[in-house]
């Protein structure tokens, strides 16, 4: 049952909008959730906090009796009705969180629309809620479901979330993928900068990359520079859900690993191998132009 907000405030059914106002500002202080964080019945009284405001000054609660319709009645039934737009509150996800799904709760911080916002869209100056920006910033503790294979920009709604306190529909959690250090995604494939140590360059190896299936062992061949790309076949990021796409690739870009402080077994092996080059890397280097205009070279 819905409580009476003249009793949710404090004050009297004639009492003056300002001072319903001020009642409001009062209470608010006492039941924000961000000086309640570890109660859990904040947001909740926070929400019947604002909704009585919002009764009390439009006017509806004191013409009950008198042969006229309740505004706040009148506003409910015609949001079953109306369509309105859904909110959306961003949300960061690590690459594996998105790859194997799950659960999440957080406290998402987003706007909402006011409900003194019209249909033209131009807000009441005067509206104690926004105080004329047209939107409400809240915070909401809010659980979801991430889906196996979420990609970024992927929008998951929470049904009937959007906020009783403005006009909005459900809202939808955007989710943030943030891939690790060396990693990005294209598509279903998923790119790995691949550290090799000098000898693993030129001698070639065995080295264990992590892929979305677990640990894969890759043979990297003898000469591996930074122009060779290695792909593992069907060892990228699994299709986005609902999806009949096949299995992504795993793309690996190797680079050479030196020491950074170099110590003297470090500098004889260099010599050694300096030695061994079989020609110079940086012969016929140049910077050719187009016939007939000004050449340059690299000296």
């Amino acid at each position: 049952m819905q409580r009476d907000p003249w009793t949710v405030l404090g004050v009297q059914p004639d009492a003056a909008p300002e001072e319903v106002r001020r009642a409001f500002r009062r209470r608010a202080r006492e039941l924000h959730p961000d000086r309640r964080p570890d109660d859990p019945r904040a947001e909740e009284e926070f929400k019947v906090l604002v909704e009585a405001l919002l009764a009390a000054t439009s006017g509806g609660p004191r013409r009950r009796g008198k042969g006229r319709a309740d505004d706040g009645a009148d506003r409910a039934g015609s949001r079953g009705h109306r369509s309105f737009p859904d909110v959306v509150a961003d949300f960061d996800v690590s690459l594996a969180e998105a790859l194997h799904g799950g659960s999440q709760t957080a406290r998402l911080r987003f706007d909402l629309p006011c409900r003194c916002r019209p249909a033209t869209g131009r807000p009441r100056r005067s509206c104690p809620l926004c105080a004329g920006r047209g939107a409400i910033r809240v915070e909401r503790r809010v659980t979801f479901h991430v889906p196996a294979g979420s990609r970024e920009g992927d929008l998951i709604r929470v049904a009937g979330d959007g906020g009783k306190e403005a006009q909005c529909g459900d809202l939808r959690v955007r989710l943030r993928v943030r891939p690790p250090p060396g990693a990005w995604v294209e598509g279903n494939d998923l790119h790995l900068t691949l550290p090799l140590t000098i000898p693993e360059a030129i001698g070639g190896a065995r080295v264990p990359v992590p892929a979305p299936g677990g640990t894969v062992t890759v043979t990297v061949p003898p000469g591996t520079d930074g122009t060779t790309v290695l792909r593992v076949l069907g060892h990228g990021l699994p299709p986005r859900p609902g999806s009949n796409a096949a299995r992504g690739h795993l793309f690996l870009h190797p680079t050479v690993v030196v020491p950074k402080n170099p110590a003297a077994q470090h500098l004889r092996a260099a010599a050694t191998l300096a030695a061994a080059y079989p020609h110079d890397p940086r012969a016929g280097w140049t910077l050719e132009t187009t016939p007939g205009a000004p050449s340059g070279r690299c000296t």
